[in-house]
C-alpha cells in the first residue's frame, strides 16, 4: 500500500493530469456522494455561484477583490488554469502553495478509492479539482467563496452547491455547442441551471433572447431576477491607465468608478460585479458593512489575467477565443489604438468557428500585419489554412511553427504601434509561460 508521505507535488499533478484518460463526467448525485464523504465541505463558507460564457472570470475575480479589499478571507476558484494547475485554487487573491495543493489533493484521492470499493467511478478531472477546492477553502477557513462553473451550468459539478448567497450570468453566446446546444437560447438555459429558489440572481442582459430565458428560469424558480443591461452603466473617459464610469445603479450615493484595463468589455463585466454586490449588501449580514470605497478599491484593483493584459509596452494579451469574445476584443482594439498600426499574433482551437471569427476581426480592424501559429497538442489548427483566410483581407501574413518563434517575429516586425495576441487560452498560456 502507498504511503502517503512519499507523495510529492509533482505525483499529484501528474495522476490529475491523467484523470482525462480514464474518467468521464458524471451526474449531480454522484459529486453529492464525493462531498458527504468528505464531510460537506462546500457547506463551510457562503458561496458566489457564477456562470456565463464570456466575462465570468473576470467578474469573479472582480467581487473577490472586494471583498478582499473589505477585508475578507477570500477564496476563488475559477478554471481553466493558463500556467499552473495553482491558479484554480486562490486564497486572499493569492495561489495556493503546492503543499495545501497536495494535502487537499490526499485527501480527496483516499475518499475516492474509499467510494471506488463501494462502485461509486472515480470523479472526473474538473469534478476531482472542485472537490479538492472545497476541501481545501473548508479547511483553510475561508470567508466568503467566489465559485465559477467549469462548462454550462446545468450539470456543472459546482452546481451541486445547494444554496449560494446569489447567482450571477454574464454574458452568454455562441460557443462549446457541442456540449450545450445548438442555439443561443439552448445555451441560455444552460447557464440559467444554476438559479435556485429563492436566491437571487444578477445577469447580463445585453441580448434579448438570452434576456427572455434567463428572466423565465427566474420566475419559474422563485428567484428574484436582477438584469444588467448596456444601458447600466455608462463610460465616462478612457486611457491606457483604465477607463472610468459610472453606473445606473447607485452605492452609497456614489456611482463612478475606475478599471485598470483599456477594454470597454471588462466595463461590463465590473457593473455585473457592483450590481452583484449592492444585492448582496442589501440582503447579506456579511455584507452589511461593505462601503463604496471598498467597492471603488477593489474594482480600480482587480486584475484578469489574459483579458487585455499588457505584458509589456504597447504588448497586450486577450483571451478572446470565440465570435462573441471576438467583437467585444475588436471594439477594444479600435478604442486603444485610434489610428496606431495594428499588429496580430493568432492561433486557435480547430472546433472554434474560426472562419468566423477571422472575418469579423479582420474587417473590423486595419491589421498592418499578421503572425500565425499552432499551439501545443492535438486540437490545434494548421497554420497554412488561418494564413489562407487572413490572405482575403491582408498581404502581410507569416507563420510560425511554435508560439515563441512567433512572439519573437511578431515583435520585430511592430517597430511601433500596438500588437495584439489573441485567438486561444492554450496560446494565452504559452505565451504567459513564456514571460516567466
Amino acid at each position: 500500500m502507498e504511503n502517503e508521505r512519499t507523495v510529492t507535488y509533482a505525483d499529484a499533478c501528474r495522476y490529475i493530469d491523467g484523470i482525462v484518460r480514464f474518467a468521464d463526467k458524471h451526474p449531480a448525485e454522484h459529486t453529492k456522494k464525493l462531498l458527504k464523504a468528505l464531510g460537506n465541505p462546500e457547506r463551510a463558507f457562503p458561496i458566489v455561484h457564477v456562470a456565463g460564457t464570456n466575462g465570468k472570470g473576470s467578474v469573479c475575480a472582480c467581487l473577490e477583490a472586494v471583498c478582499r479589499a473589505a477585508g475578507m478571507r477570500t477564496a476563488l476558484f475559477t478554471s481553466p488554469h493558463l500556467v499552473r494547475i495553482n491558479e484554480r485554487f486562490r486564497i486572499g487573491g493569492e495561489e495556493i502553495p503546492d503543499e495545501t495543493f497536495l494535502k487537499a489533493f490526499l485527501k480527496v484521492r483516499r475518499v475516492c478509492r474509499e467510494m471506488e470499493k463501494e462502485g461509486i467511478s472515480h470523479p472526473s478531472y474538473f469534478e476531482f479539482l472542485f472537490l479538492m477546492g472545497m476541501v481545501c477553502f473548508a479547511e483553510e477557513a475561508v470567508q466568503i467563496c467566489i465559485l465559477e462553473t467549469g462548462l454550462g451550468g446545468r450539470l456543472d459539478a459546482t452546481n451541486t452547491v445547494e444554496h449560494p448567497l446569489i447567482s450571477v450570468i454574464t454574458s452568454v453566446s455562441l460557443d462549446h455547442m457541442q456540449y450545450l446546444g445548438g442555439t443561443i437560447a439552448e445555451i441560455a438555459g444552460e447557464k440559467a441551471g444554476i438559479i435556485k429558489k429563492d436566491v437571487p440572481c444578477v445577469y447580463c442582459a445585453e441580448n434579448e433572447e438570452v434576456t427572455a430565458v434567463i428572466a423565465e428560469a427566474c420566475r419559474s424558480r422563485g428567484a428574484a431576477g436582477v438584469p444588467v443591461g448596456t444601458d447600466a452603466y455608462e463610460i465616462r473617459a478612457k486611457g491606457r491607465d483604465g477607463i472610468d464610469f459610472s453606473t445606473a445603479f447607485r452605492y452609497d450615493g456614489n456611482t463612478f468608478w475606475h478599471i485598470g484595463n483599456i477594454a470597454p468589455y471588462q466595463v461590463q463585466n465590473a457593473a455585473v460585479a457592483i450590481r452583484t454586490l449592492c444585492v448582496l449588501h442589501e440582503k447579506e449580514r456579511l455584507f452589511a458593512d461593505l462601503t463604496a470605497a471598498d467597492v471603488q478599491k477593489g474594482i480600480a484593483g482587480f486584475f484578469w489575467p489574459g483579458r487585455m493584459e499588457e505584458i509589456r509596452p504597447s504588448v497586450y494579451l486577450d483571451g478572446a477565443h470565440n465570435e462573441d469574445g471576438i467583437r467585444k476584443f475588436a471594439d477594444a482594439i479600435r478604442d486603444a489604438a485610434g489610428e496606431e498600426p495594428v499588429g496580430l499574433l493568432f492561433a486557435v482551437v480547430s472546433d472554434k468557428n474560426y472562419e468566423g471569427m477571422i472575418s469579423y476581426l479582420a474587417r473590423s480592424v486595419k491589421l498592418r500585419y499578421v503572425v500565425l501559429t499552432e499551439i501545443a497538442g492535438e486540437r490545434k489548427t494548421d497554420a497554412r489554412r488561418l494564413a489562407e483566410l487572413f490572405g482575403a483581407y491582408t498581404d502581410n501574413v507569416f507563420i510560425c511553427k511554435n508560439s515563441a518563434e512567433a512572439l519573437k517575429l511578431a515583435e520585430q516586425k511592430r517597430e511601433e504601434g500596438l500588437l495584439f495576441i489573441c485567438g486561444s487560452l492554450y496560446l494565452v498560456g504559452e505565451i504567459k509561460e513564456m514571460q516567466k
